[in-house]
């Protein structure tokens, strides 16, 4: 019977630090978003040219089929962070860094609460104010305009 309850303790256990680790995967993943539409912004058009073609690059790499182009902001700026930092070109921001985010895709699925989060601590600490839609609020925007278009 003990070993049923050690059992047991181990199975809650790796279930507490593997929701621990994907919380952190999402918050690396909205704030490398944040950061990358921040610094993206900022670079010169010939920069910005060289982080797509990188950008396109890495993403081609890791096998994902989807362009930058159709991907909502959220998920393109994720990709453009990561694009940057094989560029080494720093977030705009001083005293931040880039996270390594393996796979931003399933990294954001299900990020809402890490998105306010990140948004607001990067208004009180830099006071700036970045927009970006959640890939939820992309969707949304795609059906309306596929709609409109079919009426």
């Amino acid at each position: 019977m003990i070993y049923f309850w050690i059992v047991i303790a181990l199975v809650i256990l790796i279930y507490i630090i593997y929701r621990a680790r994907r919380g952190t995967t999402r918050y690396c993943a909205v704030q490398n978003a944040f950061l990358g539409k921040y610094t993206y912004d900022r670079l010169t058009k010939d920069q910005q040219k060289q982080v797509h073609e990188q950008t396109e690059d890495l993403r081609r790499r890791g096998g994902r089929g989807m362009s930058l182009s159709d991907m909502a902001d959220m998920l393109k700026f994720s990709f453009y962070a990561l694009g940057m930092a094989e560029l080494d070109i720093p977030p705009a921001l001083p005293g931040e860094k880039w996270a390594y985010v393996r796979n931003p895709f399933l990294a954001l699925h299900g990020a809402e609460s890490q998105m306010s989060h990140v948004k607001y601590q990067l208004e009180n600490k830099h006071k700036v104010n970045i927009d970006l839609k959640t890939p939820a609020e992309a969707l949304d925007e795609m059906f309306d305009e596929n709609s409109s278009k079919s009426t």
